[in-house]
């Protein structure tokens, strides 16, 4: 438990999360859970669906974060820096709602208007449809108007079962996600802008798994006359 409450947080930027595979195997470590937006998690079901073997094994729990966009990381050194003076190494928290929030080591506190932070977004970002990383076991993120609170959506029989042991021993409290309107109606309209981004030149009905096999073409002799 210590160790998740040390490592939470959140920066801005993307991450190839799935290349610490090997740095938690060399550690002899087995038995993973992913922490990823909804293009990472969305990795976890492929691999276990096509049947990829020992790389996808390791891999037991599948949690998603609730993501709009992320930013390239030159943002930092060419807006938050160069225009305002906040240095990445001073940053302990970041957040957005509604605005950039940044929370610096001296105790200051500073808001970022988010369209000046639009022209750092990741290119494949404005193609995404999934918000709510619908392919995890859980997904989660820091939605609503009580910044206390973390909107989870449990969507697997196993995302179900670890969250109401969690809830049973105490490692998290919990409250019905309608007690909280402004989030679940946040939850929805952000889901519909992101499908909304979809390009039309891609498929219309993505699916997680394997497409079915293209018919091989005939090949057998034609009929003697």
């Amino acid at each position: 438990r210590e160790e998740v409450l040390a490592s939470s947080g959140s920066r801005y930027t993307y991450s190839a999360n799935t290349l610490a595979l090997k740095e938690a195997q060399d550690a002899g470590l087995n038995r993973l859970a992913l922490v990823g937006m909804s293009c990472q998690s969305s990795v976890l079901p492929v691999m276990w669906k096509r049947k990829v073997g020992k790389t996808g094994k390791p891999f037991l729990f599948n949690i998603g974060l609730l993501c709009s966009k992320t930013f390239d990381d030159a943002i930092f050194e060419e807006l938050f820096l160069a225009k305002y003076g906040l240095r990445k190494e001073d940053m302990v928290k970041m957040n957005i709602k509604g605005v950039f929030q940044i929370w610096m080591k001296d105790g200051s506190y500073h808001e970022i208007d988010l369209k000046e932070c639009h022209k750092w977004t990741r290119e494949g970002c404005k193609m995404c449809p999934d918000f709510s990383a619908e392919h995890a076991d859980i997904s989660t993120g820091g939605i609503g108007e009580d910044n206390a609170w973390t909107l989870c959506v449990v969507r697997t029989e196993l995302g179900e079962e670890v969250m109401n042991r969690m809830i049973a021993d105490g490692t998290v409290i919990a409250r019905a996600a309608e007690t909280d309107a402004t989030a679940m109606k946040l939850l929805r309209t952000l889901s519909i802008v992101s499908r909304r981004r979809w390009p039309e030149f891609a498929d219309r009905s993505p699916v997680v798994g394997v497409p079915p096999p293209k018919k091989k073409a005939d090949g057998s002799a034609p009929a003697a006359h």
